[in-house]
């Protein structure tokens, strides 16, 4: 796969949450379901092959990116704990006392998600320099396998010449 193809899949793989987010808010602000969309099945596959890219391009942010999704441990539910799988499985918060809704569902959902498509995004100038840092690697690796070669060709005809060292 090239850089160019790295990048232009984690540009589709944001394109594509991007699209998921598009429809859930469309169909809650005009009440019409569309059949061809089904929020949980398709956030989870999108979930599933976004999950690696952030753990190989931004293992810092990792974590993050998972608890957003879905925390270990939680002692409450408030708008802060409250993770887009609470909302997949329509989870719904409110205060014994008065009834009230403590969680707008919609509200924390789209929040978490935006955080997790601002996350994947910013894997985009990281995976340009990283893979520059790997084609320099990797450039250099072949240059220096070449001087290796040039090396023990001189061990062996006992002769040094500098300039066989030098890049082409």
């Amino acid at each position: 796969m090239t850089k160019q193809e790295l990048y232009d899949d984690v540009v589709r793989l944001y394109g594509e949450g991007f699209g998921i987010l598009r429809k859930e808010v469309e169909e809650k602000e005009t009440g019409k379901k569309d059949d061809s969309f089904a929020l949980e099945a398709d956030y989870q596959s999108w979930f599933s092959r976004a999950c690696p890219v952030v753990r190989h391009v931004l293992p810092d942010r990792y974590a993050e990116f998972v608890e957003l999704y879905q925390l270990e441990k939680r002692k409450q539910i408030d708008f802060s704990t409250y993770t887009i799988k609470d909302y997949l499985l329509g989870l719904t918060v409110t205060d014994r006392s008065f009834g009230m809704e403590v969680v707008n569902p919609l509200s924390a959902f789209l929040s978490k998600y935006q955080q997790q498509l601002c996350i994947l995004h910013s894997a985009l100038p990281r995976l340009n320099s990283r893979l520059s840092d790997i084609e320099g690697v990797l450039q250099a690796e072949a240059c220096l396998g070449t001087n290796l070669k040039r090396q023990k060709n001189c061990w062996t005809r006992n002769t040094f010449d500098l300039a066989e060292f030098l890049p082409e």
